[in-house]
C-alpha cells in the first residue's frame, strides 16, 4: 500500500507467458534507440505499440496530440488487452529496454504525476536482480507481470549491473474517475494533493525569497502558509530571521507554453555553478534541492521575469557560440568553465522555450518575445559570487536560425561561428543522434521545409546540415562581427578566438587548465578523447552542406589573408 504517493503497486497481475508470447512479436521488429540521448549511457532503445504518428518506431512521447495504435499493437493481442482494460484516455504505449551495463541518469520528468492529471505506470515483462529503479532516492522493486505507479515529476533513475535485458511495457494515460477508483484501492492519498508541506526554516526562507516578488493571488496563499509553518516552528533558540525580497539563489529554467499567458518555472541554485557540458545537467544534479520539489512555488509570469532580472548584477554577453553540432562548440564552453571568474553556459532550454515562443503561443508578440530573451540572457549572467569577469553564451545549433534576431538585441557583442567537415558531422549524428536530428522535433516554420517523426532519417538530416551551412555562411558574410572557426583548428585556435571574441589575454595558470581539459571528451570530464576518422558520406546526400562548407573556407581564408 502507498504511503506516500511517491510510487506504489496497482492490484493487477499479469500473466507472464501471454506477456512474453507478445513481446516476442515485438522483438522481431525494429527497435529505437530513446531519443533523449543525453540522460542516458549504454543502450536504452523502446518500441511503441500507441504513438503520436502510429509508427511503431516513433517513441516519443510528444504533449497534445492525438495518439494511434500502431499496427504493431493489434499482433500483440494481450498487450491490446491490457491496453483495453484502462477506462481512461490512454496515450503513448511502449516497451522499453534497458541492456546490461546501461544507465538512465538521474533526471525529472516536468509534470508526469498523477497530481497534475496524467500518469505513467510500468509493468515488468523481463527484469533482474541487478537492476535499481530509484524514485526520489527509493527503490522500487518490481516483480515481472506486476503493475506499478510512480510520480515521475520526482527525480528518478536506473542503473543496470545485472545480466539480463530489463523490459517494461510503459503506459502513460490521463486521470478520470476511473483512475481515481483505482488509485484508492492502491492507497493514494489524496488528501496529501491540496495538504500543505511542511519544510525546515532553511528552506521556507527560500521560499519566500521568490514568493514575496510574485505579486500573484497564488503566491500570496502560499506565502501565508509557509509564514505559519515559521510562526510554529519558531523556537528560543533559533530566533526567526526576516527575509529580504530578492532572488538570492533563484534562476530561471524553463518555460511552460502550454498555458495562457506562458508561465516561467524557477529553480533554487543554491551555490551550484554552470560546470557541466549541458546546462540540461546541472538542472539535474539541483533538482533535489528541496524548493526545486515544490513547482507551484515557482512559477511567475514573463512581466515577473523581467522585473526580476532588472535588479540583477549581471555580465553583459562576451560572446554568443552558434554551431552546426558536433564541432567542438561543447568542448569550448567547456574550457571556459575551467575558471571559476567565467560564466559558460551551455544550450540552456530556458532560451531555446523563448525563441520557440512564436510558434508554441501564436499571439505572442516579437517584443514580448525580445523583452523575455534579454532578461534571460540577464538572468543566466548573474554575477552569484561577486567575482565573475566574463560570460559567454553557447546557443543551442538550430538557434542559426534566430541569428537576426539575436543580433538585434545584441548588436555588439561577438558572434562565434564553429563548424566541421559536413560528413564528419553527419557520422557522429548517425552513432548517436541529437534532438534536433530528429525528424519532427523542429518546427518546419524555423527550418524551411517539411518534416515528420516518419521522415528518412538521412535525407531529413542532410536536409537540415545544408540548412545550416547555408544559413551560417550567409551570416559570416554579412556580419563582420563574427569569428569563424573550423573543428579542425583544434583547441589553440578556440583559445586565440576566445580572446579575440572577449578582449582579453589569458594568463598562463588559466591557458594551462584550459589545455588540460581539451584532452579530455568534452561531454566528460574522466574520458581522455580519442579521434577517429569518419567514413566518406554519399555526395550528393551532403551537396548543399559542402557548398555552404566551402563558402565558409573561403571566408576564413579571406579573414586570415586580412
Amino acid at each position: 500500500m502507498s504511503t506516500d504517493n511517491r510510487f506504489f503497486s496497482l492490484p493487477y497481475q499479469f500473466d507472464f507467458e501471454k506477456l512474453t508470447r507478445d513481446l516476442a512479436v515485438c522483438e522481431a521488429e525494429q527497435w529505437t534507440a530513446h531519443f533523449n540521448q543525453k540522460d542516458y549511457d549504454g543502450t536504452w532503445n523502446g518500441i511503441a505499440l500507441r504513438s503520436a504518428t502510429g509508427d511503431h518506431t516513433h517513441i516519443l512521447a510528444t504533449a497534445d496530440v492525438q495518439y494511434k495504435n500502431t499496427p504493431l499493437l493489434l499482433q500483440c493481442p494481450y498487450f491490446q488487452e491490457i491496453v483495453e482494460m484502462m477506462k481512461c484516455p490512454i496515450e503513448s504505449v511502449r516497451l522499453l529496454a534497458l541492456a546490461p551495463g546501461s544507465e538512465i541518469k538521474n533526471h525529472r520528468d516536468q509534470g508526469l504525476g498523477y497530481q497534475y492529471g496524467c500518469f505513467r505506470l510500468h509493468i515488468p515483462i523481463l527484469t533482474d536482480d541487478g537492476v535499481d529503479f530509484m524514485v526520489d532516492d527509493e527503490k522500487m522493486n518490481m516483480q515481472p507481470g506486476t503493475l506499478w505507479y510512480a510520480n515521475f515529476d520526482l527525480p528518478h533513475s536506473v542503473t543496470h549491473r545485472g545480466t539480463t535485458r530489463r523490459i517494461h511495457l510503459v503506459i502513460d494515460g490521463r486521470r478520470n474517475e476511473w483512475t481515481d477508483e483505482l488509485f484508492k484501492k492502491a492507497g493514494y492519498d489524496f488528501s496529501l494533493e491540496n495538504q500543505q508541506k511542511v519544510y525546515d526554516h532553511q528552506t521556507i526562507h527560500q521560499m519566500l525569497e521568490h514568493l514575496y516578488l510574485m505579486n500573484s493571488d497564488a503566491a500570496r496563499t502560499l506565502i501565508a502558509q509557509l509564514e505559519q509553518q515559521l510562526t510554529e516552528k519558531k523556537t528560543p533558540d533559533r530566533p526567526q530571521v526576516p527575509v529580504a525580497p530578492v532572488l538570492s539563489e533563484w534562476l530561471p529554467v524553463k518555460i511552460l507554453a502550454n498555458n495562457t499567458p506562458p508561465l516561467c518555472q524557477w529553480f533554487y541554485f543554491d551555490e551550484t555553478q554552470f560546470m557541466e557540458p549541458f546546462y540540461y545537467e546541472t538542472l539535474t544534479k539541483i533538482s533535489h534541492l528541496p524548493p526545486n520539489k515544490y513547482p507551484m512555488a515557482a512559477l511567475s509570469s514573463l512581466d515577473f521575469l523581467a522585473a526580476a532580472a532588472s535588479s540583477f548584477d549581471s555580465l553583459v554577453p562576451g560572446a554568443f557560440i552558434f554551431h552546426v553540432s558536433r564541432c567542438g562548440s561543447t568542448l569550448m564552453s567547456q574550457m571556459l568553465s575551467t575558471e571559476q571568474d567565467f560564466i559558460a553556459v551551455s544550450e540552456p532550454p530556458l532560451l531555446d522555450d523563448i525563441l520557440r515562443l512564436k510558434y508554441r503561443e501564436p499571439a505572442i508578440e516579437q517584443e514580448e518575445i525580445d523583452r523575455a530573451f534579454m532578461a534571460a540572457v540577464d538572468a543566466l549572467g548573474r554575477k552569484r559570487k561577486g567575482s565573475e569577469q566574463y560570460f559567454v553564451v553557447k546557443l543551442d545549433s538550430w538557434h542559426l536560425f534566430f541569428y537576426e534576431t539575436i543580433r538585434r538585441l545584441y548588436p555588439a557583442t561577438p558572434f562565434i561561428l564553429m563548424y566541421r567537415l559536413p560528413h564528419e558531422v553527419f557520422h557522429s549524428q548517425q552513432k548517436q543522434k541529437g534532438v534536433h536530428a530528429i525528424p519532427g522535433y523542429l518546427e518546419k516554420e524555423m527550418i524551411g521545409f517539411g518534416a515528420s517523426p516518419t521522415s528518412d532519417w538521412a535525407t531529413y538530416l542532410s536536409s537540415l546540415l545544408g540548412r545550416y551551412y547555408d544559413t551560417m555562411a550567409n551570416i559570416a558574410a554579412a556580419d563582420r562581427n563574427t569569428h569563424l572557426l573550423n573543428y579542425q583548428e583544434g583547441p589553440v585556435r578556440m583559445i586565440t578566438v576566445l580572446e579575440a571574441s572577449l578582449k582579453i589575454k589569458f594568463s598562463e595558470s588559466i591557458l594551462e587548465k584550459m589545455m588540460k581539459r581539451s584532452h579530455f571528451h568534452s561531454k566528460s570530464r574522466v574520458q581522455r578523447f580519442a579521434e577517429s576518422a569518419a567514413p566518406l558520406v554519399d555526395p550528393v546526400l551532403l551537396e548543399a552542406a559542402v557548398k555552404g562548407y566551402d563558402r565558409m573556407e573561403a571566408l576564413l581564408n579571406m579573414k586570415c589573408e586580412v
